[in-house]
């Protein structure tokens, strides 16, 4: 977007400087028709309104003269918009924002995100779409921040909002897809029945596609179409079931995510986004041993989830990636191996497939491949502060001192945004010391070069 602007602040500087110098001709012109009227008009014997009737027309002339020459001079709408487009869109991006609540308790908040993201994963299996990662798009939620600054803190080109309105049965949802620079390029609502919030979300990002001009494979037109439940309390549940399943290292919010996605289930045995939540938690639970005495009981659970979620939609990103994770922990490293190059595949833009296929990378010693997928998973969701902070002591492993310093500045100011938002994080209160460890000891080695050496010569010791 800012070559585009700096492209029409050069078209109108141009522009201008035309105008300036038809003017100038003009003036020089016209008062040569003068001079020249002032001798031939008493000569014909012409009347006296003659030479008013030339001056009149000499000064009507002048304005229409320059808005010709500056009409003229700037490209044509047709002509300029594609040079425009090349450069700011060739490349689309998006950020899909937090949908405001506008239900009349102001109690759906799990709902409105819940909508969002369902778009944000939508649109992120595009391979002609860029997609600001979850953390990075909904940090802006409930603040008062103008479009145009949003655009430019996340580096895209174009922005998705809206609002939620639910009452009963009943749902209106309202979005709007805005360009960088803060024009509405699209935008319609959607009165429905709660049974079709996947219908609805389907149509809004075929709507965003079509307003961006991307173009589709026939594999990306199907993974457009919507699928997950009619059943509306079923899917309340599986909302809530992510929102605990998001909490922040709670154990206690991750067992209430698993009944959520139970209860889920329950309700509608064919929504494979519930199983794969089940999957989730439990492998969650078990990886962090939370409750080793049911251990069995976690380990069923997340393997039937993810074997029946893949049964039921053997093309959704998160379900292959459920599966990846069980497989892991159950040490099938080449059944893993394949689930999460497929769950990465499915959904390039999702971050949350190259960080936990490091994480498997790393426990099986395949070092350097773990290192290039944590920073991948970075690249696609830079305010996420936990690759950045493990890849620190991966780098440090492979002794490449350049990468690990650059992990660790990195790391440290993505635990800082975090941290600001939410300061509650146990999990990057303890993160964040392996990065300032990691900088501070390469201060320290650099103070000894340059000044007295260290009593005992440890400063140049990485985690």
């Amino acid at each position: 977007m800012e070559v585009a602007r700096r492209l029409r602040d050069e078209v109108g500087k141009l522009t201008r400087q035309h105008a300036a110098r038809v003017a100038v001709a003009y003036a020089v012109v016209a008062w040569l028709v003068l001079q020249v009227a002032s001798v031939v008009v008493p000569a014909l014997g012409l009347p006296g309104w003659a030479m008013t009737f030339i001056i009149a027309l000499i000064a009507l002339g002048f304005p229409v003269a320059v808005v010709l020459a500056w009409a003229q001079h700037r490209p044509a709408e047709k002509e300029r918009q594609p040079s425009e487009l090349a450069v700011a869109v060739a490349v689309p991006s998006i950020a899909v924002l937090s949908f405001s609540d506008l239900s009349a308790a102001k109690d759906q908040d799990f709902f409105c995100d819940g909508i969002a993201e369902e778009l944000l994963n939508a649109l992120g299996g595009i391979s002609g779409l860029q997609v600001a990662a979850r953390s990075s798009s909904f940090q802006f939620r409930g603040r008062a921040v103008d479009t145009r600054e949003i655009a430019r803190t996340l580096g895209v080109t174009t922005l998705l909002e809206g609002s939620v309105r639910k009452a009963g049965e009943r749902v209106r949802v309202t979005a709007r897809l805005v360009s960088g620079d803060g024009y509405e390029l699209w935008s319609d609502t959607f009165d429905r029945s709660l049974q079709d919030i996947f219908a609805i979300q389907e149509e809004i990002a075929q709507a965003v596609v079509r307003a961006l001009r991307v173009r589709l494979s026939s594999h990306e037109a199907n993974r457009l179409q919507r699928t997950g439940t009619r059943n509306s309390t079923a899917y309340e549940m599986y909302l809530r079931g992510r929102e605990f399943y998001r909490a922040y290292w709670d154990a206690k919010q991750w067992l209430l995510a698993r009944q959520m996605f139970k209860g889920a289930i329950e309700l509608d045995p064919q929504f494979a986004q519930a199983h794969a939540g089940l999957a989730d938690v439990c492998f969650f639970i078990l990886q962090w041993h939370l409750d080793d005495a049911r251990a069995e009981t976690f380990r069923a659970e997340a393997l039937a989830g993810s074997e029946e979620a893949l049964r039921l939609d053997a093309d959704l990103a998160e379900a292959n990636l459920a599966r990846a994770n069980v497989l892991s922990l159950l040490e099938r490293q080449d059944d893993a191996d394949a689930a999460f190059r497929r769950a990465i595949a499915l959904n390039p833009a999702l971050s949350d497939p190259y960080y936990f296929y490091a994480r498997h990378l790393q426990s099986i010693e395949r070092l350097r491949e773990a290192a290039e997928m944590y920073e991948e998973s970075a690249r696609r969701n830079p305010d996420d502060y936990q690759p950045l902070s493990i890849v620190v002591s991966v780098w440090g492993k492979l002794k490449e001192p350049d990468r690990q310093r650059s992990a660790a500045r990195r790391a440290l100011e993505a635990v800082d945004r975090h941290l600001r938002l939410h300061p509650e994080d146990v999990r990057a209160l303890y993160l964040r010391p392996l990065a300032q460890i990691t900088l501070s000891t390469e201060a320290g080695r650099l103070r000894g070069s340059h000044s007295c050496p260290s009593p005992k010569g440890n400063f140049d010791r990485r985690p």
